[in-house]
């Protein structure tokens, strides 16, 4: 029997190959981030059922609005470093736990004291749920994948607004204002249920350095508040002017938001392939130009010959618009800072578009203050109002080629899972790199060597 050592070859490990569950990971985070955004809408159309039921003054009415909206937008960067620090998934289900809990406080509420505080307590829970959802996203997709899944999301963000009014209006006049609050619990306890099987613990240990925020978070403010400026606008001009009720209003907006889903799908996969600016551009283009028609409204308007036609382009460029500042922004994020960065952006989204209402709303007074018994409202200051933001809307399009970075967003072979606990590239490299050199591989490798291998495997450090 020959003496001779067979050569040891190690061979080459191969990358994990991607999790079919971080598709239904990103359904399940959709469904709960669609419940976060329809829960700003739907109560604003419950309001009148919710004084005339409690016997609210216009005082708690306000306060059932804003103790939601000030926790929510108050708390999105604490949301977010917390989601990096204590784990993605414990802050996402924590944030879960207590916007359900609150939920059904609000649904069984019986003064108005118990109402504000159980709102409060909403817009803590998606303060923890939102940034931490949409850092999971970033962190499980990568490259292309990440672009299309960040257009959903965004999507969702988009057209909920307009889902979430006509949800509201359908539930109050067919069940009650409770229901708006209720409806929150099986669509919580679905998500809870699936989030443990479909998402894991782990933090992924891939990082991207640079970072890439002032384009991203000006782009987000200026689609946030141009987009709900634009329903805020539209659905006025439809009731004081043409006496529609709330629901044939929300009928209206249906096309508006089947054009921002579109707009977002779209763009999520122009980014891939053409970059954020000429997607960026092209959508605020659209902007401009809808919202310059809906600014020649007349009086005696058609919502098919005079209103479509400047809505649906307006809010399709509006949703793209907001598909780029969403990519741009997560696509150079350091992974153990998606978390804040997701919270810093949701920031952005919540103060755009308060500021977006506040400064529309302060054009149009005219037409939205006069008392309609006296007569018809005039519509000057919907149309000056449509038409600053149109003037908005070219202006961001010509910022966006100097604020969004050149090129496409950096593409990755390898998506990762969102329950992938295996090692990383960075440890496969170090393997690599320990394998023995040709001229030595008819040389068995030592029992101190085998155990360095394996160490470097596990930790990814070299041993010496």
């Amino acid at each position: 029997m020959s003496d001779r050592t067979l050569p040891v070859r190690t061979p080459a490990p191969h990358p994990p190959s991607a999790d079919p569950r971080r598709w239904w990971a990103l359904v399940v985070l959709s469904l709960a981030q669609l419940m976060v955004i329809l829960d700003i809408t739907v109560v604003n159309v419950a309001l009148p059922s919710i004084g005339t039921d409690l016997q609210l003054d216009r005082a708690w009415l306000t306060w059932v609005v804003t103790a939601y909206t000030l926790c929510f937008g108050g708390l999105l960067l604490l949301g977010g470093r917390l989601a990096d620090t204590l784990g993605r998934r414990r802050t996402f289900l924590t944030g879960l736990g207590l916007f359900t809990a609150a939920s059904l406080a609000s649904g069984l509420a019986s003064d108005a004291t118990v109402l504000v505080a159980a709102r409060a307590g909403q817009g803590v829970g998606a303060a923890l749920l939102s940034p931490a959802a949409l850092a999971i996203i970033t962190t499980t997709f990568q490259g292309p994948e990440r672009n299309r899944a960040l257009g959903i999301w965004a999507a969702i963000a988009g057209a909920g607004a307009a889902v979430g009014v006509l949800a509201g209006g359908m539930l109050v006049e067919y069940a009650s204002w409770r229901w708006v609050f209720l409806i929150n619990l099986p669509i919580g306890v679905a998500v809870a249920a699936a989030v443990p099987a479909l998402i894991g613990a782990g933090r992924s240990a891939h990082r991207i350095r640079r970072l890439d925020l002032p384009g991203a978070l000006t782009g987000t403010l200026a689609t946030s508040g141009l987009l709900l400026a634009t329903y805020f606008l539209a659905s006025l001009y439809l009731q004081r002017l043409h006496g529609l009720t709330a629901l044939d209003t929300r009928l209206v907006f249906l096309p508006a938001a089947l054009a921002t889903i579109a707009g977002s799908h779209l763009a999520a996969s122009a980014v891939s392939r053409l970059g954020p600016r000429p997607v960026a551009a092209v959508g605020l283009v659209l902007a401009a130009a809808g919202t310059l028609l809906l600014s020649r409204l007349p009086a005696e308007a058609s919502v098919l010959v005079d209103l479509l036609p400047g809505l649906l382009p307006a809010t399709a460029g509006l949703g793209a618009g907001f598909v780029v500042a969403t990519t741009t922004a997560m696509a150079h994020v350091d992974y153990d800072q998606a978390g804040v960065t997701s919270g810093l952006l949701s920031t952005g989204h919540e103060l755009g578009a308060s500021l977006g209402v506040a400064v529309v709303s302060t054009i149009a007074t005219a037409s939205i203050t006069s008392d309609p018994v006296a007569g018809r409202p005039p519509v000057g200051g919907f149309d000056r109002a449509f038409l600053a933001c149109a003037l908005l809307a070219a202006v961001a399009a010509v910022a966006a080629g100097w604020l969004l970075p050149p090129g496409r967003p950096p593409a990755s072979n390898r998506p990762s899972s969102p329950t992938d606990q295996r090692p990383t590239r960075h440890h496969l490299d170090h393997f690599s790199r320990r394998r023995p050199p040709a001229d030595d591989a008819h040389r068995r490798p030592s029992s101190r060597q085998r155990i360095g291998l394996f160490a470097t495997c596990a930790t990814g450090e070299e041993q010496p």
